[in-house]
């Protein structure tokens, strides 16, 4: 049943209760993020070590895989922080289940989304970042009730009231991210190898951030604007 006192995240608690799911699950996290990009990886030194005639095509497999890879970690990692939400264990071969079962819905809305949001950054950015908070918790929508493009609407109507609360936490991330990929970039020059698997670990180090924080954010939205107990929103994995 739907709560009649309107409902507002705030940010710092968002940004909060995020880190403190990721900390408390770093290394199942962490050892998840390692796993789906792997290849990505072995791929992109592969494209480093090769002639110039292979790398264009090997820089395009390793993009697409980064990409599927970050899909795939965050359809597994919405399972993983709904069930540490509600203080239910999460294995890691169950997560990665998970992810994989729910892959073509979040590819689906993952790629739509995207394209929407990307379209939107054209026209002068501002309509962008608003399809962006519209469209937060689409993919831990489609995941958690296991819809397909009807996860779009659904967020829409779960972030109406939060999108400034929304595009603050997601500014702190992108900024803290940034500055931390230009340290990293800037110290592994002409490092080599060395400098690769650097960018990698903290590839894999930010990889379950970005995810923890949009299923955080639906677990909290759920909760806070629908009154809906936690175990209710996992039981769909039960």
């Amino acid at each position: 049943m739907s709560s009649n006192v309107p409902f507002r995240l705030r940010i710092g608690e968002l940004v909060g209760r995020s880190f403190e799911v990721y900390l408390a699950n770093l290394a199942p996290f962490l050892l998840l993020s390692a796993i789906v990009f792997v290849p990505g990886m072995l791929v992109t030194y592969a494209a480093l070590s090769s002639g110039a005639d292979n790398a264009p095509t090997l820089v395009l497999v390793a993009g697409i895989l980064t990409a599927l890879a970050g899909q795939l970690l965050t359809g597994a990692l919405t399972y993983a922080v709904v069930q540490k939400l509600r203080g239910e264990p999460a294995p890691v071969a169950e997560v990665l289940s998970i992810g994989v079962r729910s892959l073509l819905r979040v590819l689906l809305v993952g790629i739509v989304t995207g394209i929407c949001i990307g379209i939107g950054m054209i026209f002068l950015i501002v309509p962008g970042m608003i399809l962006m908070t519209w469209f937060y918790v689409a993919v831990p929508a489609a995941v958690v009730e296991r819809i397909g493009l009807d996860a779009m609407g659904r967020s829409r109507t779960l972030s109406e009231g939060s999108r400034w609360q929304i595009f603050g936490a997601v500014l702190l991330l992108v900024l803290a991210s940034a500055g931390l990929n230009w340290l990293v970039t800037q110290m592994t020059v002409g490092m080599g190898m060395a400098g690769l698997l650097l960018q990698f670990a903290v590839e894999v180090a930010l990889g379950p951030l970005g995810a923890t924080m949009a299923a955080t954010c639906y677990f909290m939205l759920r909760v806070g604007k629908e009154n809906v107990d936690a175990s209710k929103i996992a039981a769909v994995f039960d």
